[in-house]
C-alpha cells in the first residue's frame, strides 16, 4: 500500500476552513434573456464571477429549485474527492488514514484551483453508481454494417455522458470495392454523414457541451480523395443557404443543413507516404484486401489536403509513424492496425507435426515461436488477396496487411523488409509417427531422384549409380524389379503418384509428410537427402530444381530445430560432346545451425557422406544464426478464403514456415480504449513578480493527481466490453496543464523564443517524469504493473529511455531539467525491478471548460489569444478588461509602476500594445494568438509548430492545438506547416486560417441587450465645410450581394481623402435606388463638414438587414446588409494603414467627436471573423484548440 502524508494540507484542519466563503448568483446573461440562473450559490470569495456561473451551471447535480440541487463548491469537491478516496481505499491503494489525507490534499488542490478533472468526473463522480469518467475514447469498426451500427450507439452512448470520441474508419471498404453479394459497398464517407447527425443532436454530459468527435482515415484507402474534401463540399453548401437568406450562425439553419459540423476530420499519413510526397512519386491506393486500386501521385494528395484545410480548416494531418515510434505497448498492437489474415493452406507447426490453417480449430495447441500455447478464436475474414513473402530462410503466406515480427517489433507484411527466424529446439520427439519409416524413407528418395515411364503405364522408377546400389539391394522389400530403362533402373513400392513427379520445377512435399511426426519427417527426409544432398566444406547442402520443394524442406527441418537458408542457382549454358544444355534456375538449401541434429534425426544412406557429417560436426559452426532474415520475393496467389486466429501466449506470435509472425485480435491498444484526463494550473506554481517555479509543489501535485486517475480506472464504467478490457488491461491517464502562454508571459517570455519553448520543454518533461515514476511506484506498492506490461516490457523501457535522452539533451534550465532528470531516472530505476501501472501518462488538452474553472488566461500549451478581452455583465453590456498577466510581465521586464500604469492605460484605449511607451524589444513578449485590431503584430505559424515540436518529446500522447493562420495564408503556407510538423516529428497536427467559415458574428451593439452609453456633452463651432476642387480624381467600384449589383463612386480630395460619394443600384426610381441616393448625400455632406470617416465606418458597418449575403470579395466575405458592405469597403479602401484618408488633416472647425464604445467592435478585438456564436447564450465564440468556447457561459463546441 502506499502511505499518503500531507503537504498542501496541515494534518488537522480541512482546507474548506482556511478559506473566506461567500454567497453570490450565478448568471448568465444571453441576448434580451437569462439562459441560467442559480441564486445564492457558495464559492470561495477569489474564485472569479465566471468561474462561478460555468460551474453552477455546467456541474452542480440536482434538478434546479430543489433541494437536491448543489448549491455550494463544497458539495462538488466532495462529491467527487471522497467518492475517489473511499475507492482508492476500497481497492487497496492505501489505508484509511491515508484515504482521509489522499481526500484533504485533493481537495486542497481543486479548491485552490490548481489542479481540475476533465468535465465527465464531475458529471458523473459520486451521482452514477458505476461513472463514466474518461473523457476520451477510441473506438474500433470493422467492415461489417453490425459493427458499423455498434459505433453509433456507443458513440452515442459516450456522448451523452459527456465524453468525446475518435475512430479510424480505414478498415471499411471503398465505394470502390465491391460487396459479397453484388454492388459496391457505400464507402466510409457515407457511414460519416449518419455519425454527424448523431453527434448534432445529443448533448454532451445531457448538459450544454457539445459533441467532440475525431474521425480519420488512413492515407492510402481508396476513398482518401472524397474524405479529404467532404466537409469543404459541405461548406459551399452552407455559403449557398446563406446567400440564399437562411441563418448563418453556428446554430443557424445553414450550418444545421448540412453535413460534418460535428467531427474534426484527420488525414493519417506515414513515413513512407511523406517520404513520396517530398520526392514526387506515385503512391498507391490500397483495397482493404490490400489490392491496389489506384496509382496517384502523392503531391496530388497533399495539395488536396493544404486545399481542403485552406477553404474549411479540415482536414488535419496525424503522423502515424510517428505515434508508433513512441508507442509503449506495440507487442500487444501498433496504433490503428489492420486486420491482419492467412489462407487455410498457410502452415503453423503442432505438436503432431506442421498443420494448416484449415485444421486449426479453437482449443489446439501451435508453437507461439517460445512455448507451446492455445488457439481462442478463429474467425473467417472474408476472401482476400494472399501473398507468399520468401527469405532466404523461409516463407510466409497470408495478407499485405498480416503482421510479421522484424527485429523484434511488429509490422505490415507489405511494409516489412525482414522477417525474424524462428527456429529453436526439436519440438516433435513425441509427435506420432506416419507412415512406416522405411516407407517414409523410399518416399524422400523418389522425391528427389523419382521419374516417371509414361511409356509404361505411368511407371515410378528410380536411376541410381554404382555407390547407392548396395544400399537399394538391402531394400529389396521395396523394389519390385530392375529395368532396363538405365544401368541401374528400379521399379520401385512408393506412396508417390506420378501426378506428383510430373513436373521437377514443380514439384512439391507429400502433405501428408508435409504434417507428419518426427520420425516421419525425419525418414522422408533422409532419403530425399540421400538422393539429392550432400556435404562439402563442413556444410550440408540439398540441391532441387523446385523452389516448393526448397520452402518445405525449411519448415520440416525448422521443426526439429534445425536452421538453414536458401541460396539460388541462376541458370547457365552447359556444353557437351553432342550440343549445348541449358540448366535452369535451381535451388541450394544450406544448414546454418542444428548439424548434430540432422546428423542424429536424418543423416545419410550413404556411408562416405555420413562420415563427412560426422566429420562436419566435430568443426565449428560454418556461419553466426542470424534472427532476421531479409525478404528476397513477393509472389500474389491469388484471392482465398482468410482466417484470423488469437492464441494465450502472451508473446501473441506464431510459428509459420519457420518463420515468426503475429496473430490478430489483440490489436487493440488505441483502439477500444478510454482515457481520463485532468490538467494543472501552471500560474498557480509560480510566485508572482518572479521567474520561480515551485518544482517540489508542482510534483506533489503531479503525484496526487496521477493516483487519483490511476483508481478511477478502476470504479469508471465502460460503454463496451472490449473498451472496459483495454482500459483495465493498459490503464492509459491523460495529465497535462493549462496556463503555459500565461506563465511564460508573467515571466516576460516570449512564447514564440527559444527561451520560452525551453521553460515550455523541461515543465513538461518534468510532469511526464513524475507522472511515470509515480506509476511505477504505484505499480511496485499496489499489485504490479498493469497487465499489458509483461508483453511490451523491452519496447515500454526504450521508450522511457528515449524520453529520458530527450530530457537530457534539453538547453539551459538547469534547475528544471536537472528536477525531470531526476524523476526520469527513477522512473526507469523503479520501472525496471517493478514495470508501470499505466501505459500512457500524459496528454495536452484544450481544457476548455475545466479552464474556466481554474481561472485560467489560457489553455493546454496555447498562447494568449489577446490583451483585451471582454466580459457580458449580467446586468448587460460588455466590461472590458486587460489581461492582468500584462501588469506581471511588465513588473518583471523593470517597468516603474507610473510606466505600467500608462502602458496598461493605453492598451485599455486602444485595444493593442503596438504604438504605447513599451521598448521595441518587450513586444514579443506581448504577441498573442491573433492580431488585435488596430495592431500588426501576432505569433507567426511557424512558432506554434516550434512550440509543439519543443513538447512533443515528453509526453505519453499527442498535443491537441491549433495552428492559427492568418486570413491571407495560402495554400502553400498551410501545406509548409503540415510539412513542418511532419519534420519536426509531431504526431498530429490541424490549422485554422482565419475567415475560412462564414459563420456570422454576432452584432452586439448598444441596441441588443446593451445598456447604451450617457451622450457626452460636448462644444460645437458652427459648421464650416470642406468643398471640393471642380475638377477632381474619383473611384468607381462595382459590387455584388447576393443576387443585387451596384457601383460606389467616391470622390476624392488633393490628398486623397474622400469628399463625397454615389451609389448606383437598381432601376432609377426604384425604392432601393432612391434610399441609396439619399443616404449616399448624407454621407457625403457629413464628409465634407468634418465627420470622421471612422465614425461613418463603425456606425454602419454589420448593420443587418435585406439584401445580404455572399459578396465575393476577399477581404469582406458575408455582407450583412448593403451598408455593412459600402462601411466596410470605404474602411478597406480609406482607413487602412499608409492610406491617404488614414493621414486626413484636421482642418480648422472641425471637431472630432469622441466615439461611442461598441460592445461589437470590442468583440472583434479578441475574436476570428467567422467566430460561432454560443449555442447557449449567443455571445461570440473564441477559439480553444481546434473548437471554440464561450468566455461569458463557459459553453464549449467540442473537444474544447
Amino acid at each position: 500500500m502506499l502511505v499518503i502524508n500531507p503537504y498542501f494540507t496541515n494534518g488537522t484542519t480541512h482546507p474548506f476552513d482556511l478559506v473566506e466563503w461567500e454567497r453570490r448568483d450565478a448568471v448568465i446573461q444571453g441576448e434580451g434573456s437569462v439562459v441560467f440562473e442559480q441564486k445564492g450559490v457558495e464559492f470561495p470569495k477569489f474564485w472569479s464571477q465566471l468561474a462561478t456561473n460555468v460551474v453552477a451551471q455546467k456541474y452542480f447535480r440536482g434538478a434546479l429549485g430543489t433541494p437536491e440541487r448543489e448549491y455550494s463548491l463544497r458539495q462538488l469537491i466532495e462529491r467527487v474527492t471522497k467518492t475517489i478516496a473511499t475507492e482508492g481505499e476500497k481497492r487497496g491503494y492505501f489505508d484509511h488514514a491515508s484515504a482521509v489525507v489522499f481526500e484533504r490534499e485533493l481537495a486542497h488542490l481543486i479548491l485552490h484551483q490548481k489542479m481540475a478533472f476533465n468535465s465527465p468526473v464531475w458529471f458523473n463522480v459520486g451521482v452514477e453508481t458505476s461513472p463514466q469518467c474518461s473523457a476520451c475514447f477510441i473506438n474500433s469498426v470493422e467492415d461489417t454494417m453490425e459493427s458499423i451500427l455498434t459505433l453509433a450507439k456507443t458513440e452515442g452512448m459516450l456522448f451523452k455522458y459527456g465524453s468525446g470520441t475518435g475512430t479510424n474508419l480505414s478498415p471499411l471498404r471503398s465505394s470502390r470495392e465491391p460487396l459479397k453479394g453484388g454492388g459496391s459497398a457505400s464507402g466510409p464517407v457515407s457511414f460519416m454523414r449518419g455519425f454527424d447527425a448523431f453527434a448534432g443532436v445529443i448533448k454532451s454530459g445531457g448538459k450544454t457541451r457539445r459533441a467532440a468527435k475525431m474521425v480519420i482515415l488512413n492515407c492510402d484507402h481508396p476513398d482518401i480523395r472524397q474524405f479529404i474534401a467532404c466537409k469543404a463540399h459541405e461548406e459551399k453548401k452552407a455559403h449557398a443557404l446563406i446567400d440564399a437568406g437562411y441563418d448563418g450562425s453556428f446554430n443557424g439553419e445553414a450550418y444545421n443543413s448540412v453535413f460534418f459540423q460535428n467531427s474534426n476530420n484527420s488525414v493519417r499519413v506515414t513515413d513512407e507516404f511523406m517520404n513520396a510526397v517530398c520526392q514526387g512519386v506515385q503512391y498507391p491506393l490500397k483495397g482493404r484486401d490490400g489490392s491496389v486500386i489506384e496509382t496517384v501521385n502523392a503531391r496530388d494528395i497533399w495539395r488536396e489536403i493544404a486545399e481542403a484545410a485552406w477553404q474549411c480548416g479540415d482536414p488535419g494531418v496525424q503522423f502515424d509513424s510517428v505515434c508508433n515510434e513512441w508507442h509503449t505497448s506495440p507487442v500487444s498492437g501498433r496504433i490503428n492496425a489492420s486486420n491482419p489474415c492467412q489462407p487455410d493452406f498457410a502452415t503453423v507447426l503442432t505438436p503432431h507435426g506442421i498443420r494448416t490453417f484449415a485444421d486449426i480449430q479453437v482449443g489446439s495447441i501451435i508453437w507461439s515461436g517460445q512455448q507451446w500455447t492455445k488457439v481462442t478464436k478463429k474467425v473467417h475474414t472474408g476472401t482476400k488477396s494472399v501473398w507468399r513473402y520468401r527469405t532466404n530462410a523461409g516463407s510466409f503466406i497470408g495478407t499485405a496487411q498480416h503482421r510479421v515480427i522484424q527485429n523484434g517489433q511488429r509490422c505490415e507484411a507489405q511494409d516489412a523488409t525482414a522477417i525474424d527466424n524462428c527456429v529453436g529446439q526439436n519440438l516433435l520427439t513425441n509427435a506420432a509417427v506416419c507412415p512406416t519409416s522405411l516407407q517414409a524413407m523410399m518416399d524422400g528418395w523418389v522425391i528427389g531422384d523419382g521419374s516417371v515411364h509414361h511409356a509404361s503405364g505411368d511407371l515410378v522408377y528410380l536411376d541410381i549409380g554404382d555407390e547407392d546400389h548396395d544400399i537399394f539391394a538391402d531394400l529389396g522389400c521395396l523394389i519390385v524389379k530392375k529395368r532396363g530403362i538405365g544401368p541401374y533402373s528400379y521399379e520401385v513400392k512408393t506412396t508417390i503418384t506420378a501426378d506428383e513427379l510430373a513436373r521437377t520445377y514443380e514439384r512439391k512435399i507429400p502433405h501428408r509428410y508435409l504434417t507428419g511426426g518426427q520420425a516421419a519427417i525425419a525418414s522422408f527426409l533422409r532419403g530425399l537427402y540421400s538422393a539429392n544432398g550432400s556435404i562439402c566444406g563442413g556444410r550440408v547442402t540439398l540441391k532441387a530444381a523446385s523452389f516448393n520443394i526448397i520452402s518445405d524442406v525449411q519448415q520440416m527441418l525448422s521443426a526439429l530445430g534445425i536452421a538453414s537458408y536458401v541460396t539460388t542457382n541462376k541458370a547457365v549454358k552447359v556444353q557437351f560432346s553432342n550440343g549445348e544444355y541449358l540448366c535452369k534456375q535451381s535451388y541450394d538449401l544450406n544448414i546454418t545451425h542444428g548439424r548434430m541434429l540432422f546428423r542424429d534425426l536424418i543423416g545419410f544412406c550413404q556411408k562416405h557422406k555420413q562420415v563427412r557429417l560426422n566429420d562436419a560436426c566435430q568443426q565449428k559452426p560454418i556461419s553466426k544464426k542470424k534472427k532476421t532474415w531479409d525478404i528476397v520475393d513477393r509472389e500474389e496467389l491469388g484471392q482465398f478464403p482468410v482466417y484470423d486466429i488469437t492464441v494465450e501466449a502472451p508473446e501473441h506470435t506464431y510459428w509459420t514456415g519457420g518463420l515468426l509472425v503475429s496473430n490478430c485480435s489483440e490489436y487493440m491498444y488505441l483502439d477500444d480504449s478510454a482515457c481520463n484526463l485532468a490538467s494543472l494550473n501552471l500560474r498557480k506554481f509560480t510566485l508572482p513578480g518572479s521567474r520561480s517555479f515551485d518544482i517540489r509543489s508542482f510534483t506533489e501535485a503531479v503525484d496526487l493527481t496521477i493516483l487519483a486517475q490511476e483508481i478511477i480506472v478502476g470504479f469508471s464504467s465502460y460503454p463496451t466490453k472490449r473498451i472496459e478490457e483495454n482500459s483495465h488491461r493498459f490503464r492509459p491517464l491523460g495529465l497535462g496543464y493549462a496556463n503555459l502562454g500565461a506563465l511564460l508571459m508573467s515571466w516576460g517570455i516570449p512564447y514564440d523564443s527559444d527561451e520560452g519553448r525551453s521553460y515550455a520543454a523541461g515543465i513538461t518533461a518534468l510532469m511526464t517524469g513524475c507522472a511515470y515514476r509515480m506509476s511505477a511506484e504505484i505499480a511496485r506498492a499496489c499489485g504490479g504493473p498493469c497487465a499489458g506490461f509483461a508483453e511490451n516490457r523491452e519496447p515500454f523501457l526504450a521508450v522511457i529511455q528515449k524520453h529520458y535522452q530527450a530530457c537530457d539533451e534539453l538547453i539551459g534550465q538547469n534547475e528544471i531539467k536537472r528536477a525531470a532528470l531526476w524523476q526520469w531516472d527513477m522512473a526507469r530505476t523503479i520501472g525496471l525491478a517493478h514495470g508501470f501501472r499505466n501505459s500512457q501518462a500524459t496528454v495536452l488538452a484544450p481544457t476548455g471548460t475545466i479552464g474556466f474553472m481554474m481561472d485560467c488566461d489560457t489553455t493546454g500549451v496555447e498562447p494568449d489569444i489577446a490583451l483585451v478581452k471582454y466580459k457580458r455583465l449580467v446586468g448587460g453590456g460588455m466590461l472590458k478588461i486587460t489581461n492582468q498577466t500584462v501588469n506581471e510581465a511588465l513588473r518583471v521586464l523593470g517597468y516603474a509602476d507610473a510606466q505600467r500604469e500608462k502602458i496598461v492605460e493605453f492598451i485599455e484605449n486602444n485595444d493593442t500594445i503596438e504604438g504605447s511607451a513599451i521598448a521595441p524589444e518587450h513586444l514579443p513578449v506581448f504577441d498573442c494568438a491573433f492580431r488585435a485590431e488596430k495592431g500588426t503584430r501576432s505569433i507567426q505559424p511557424i512558432g506554434h509548430i516550434k512550440m509543439m515540436a519543443a513538447v512533443q518529446p515528453f509526453l505519453s500522447g499527442a498535443i491537441s492545438k491549433t495552428v492559427n493562420m492568418p486570413s491571407d495564408a495560402t495554400v502553400e503556407d498551410i501545406a509548409e506547416i503540415y510539412m513542418l510538423a511532419w519534420k519536426l516529428r509531431l504526431k498530429a497536427v490541424a490549422i485554422y486560417r482565419d475567415g475560412c467559415k462564414r459563420i456570422q458574428p454576432l452584432s452586439t451593439s448598444s441596441g441588443s441587450g446593451g445598456v447604451a452609453p450617457a451622450p457626452v456633452a460636448t462644444a460645437t463651432p458652427g459648421p464650416i465645410r470642406r468643398k471640393l476642387p471642380d475638377e477632381r480624381r474619383s473611384i468607381t467600384h462595382k459590387f455584388v450581394i447576393g443576387n443585387h449589383e451596384g457601383y460606389i463612386h467616391v470622390g476624392l480630395y488633393p490628398d486623397g481623402a474622400p469628399g463625397e460619394l454615389f451609389i448606383t443600384m437598381s432601376k432609377e426610381g426604384s425604392t432601393i435606388s432612391g434610399l441609396m441616393d439619399s443616404f449616399a448625400t448624407a454621407v457625403s455632406l457629413g464628409l465634407q463638414y468634418g465627420v470622421p470617416l471612422r465614425s461613418i465606418v463603425d456606425k454602419f458597418s454589420r448593420t443587418r438587414f435585406e439584401p445580404s449575403g455572399w459578396s465575393g470579395h476577399e477581404d469582406i466575405g458575408h455582407a450583412s446588409s448593403v451598408l455593412d458592405y459600402i462601411a466596410r469597403w470605404l474602411e478597406l479602401k480609406f482607413l487602412t494603414e499608409g492610406s491617404q484618408a488614414a493621414r486626413q488633416s484636421q482642418d480648422v472647425g472641425q471637431v472630432q467627436q469622441p466615439q461611442q464604445p461598441r460592445a461589437e467592435r470590442a468583440t472583434q478585438a479578441v475574436i476570428e471573423n467567422d467566430a460561432p456564436l454560443c449555442h447557449e447564450c449567443g455571445t461570440v465564440m473564441v477559439r480553444s484548440g481546434a473548437c471554440h468556447k464561450c468566455s461569458n457561459c463557459g459553453a464549449t463546441s467540442g473537444c474544447s
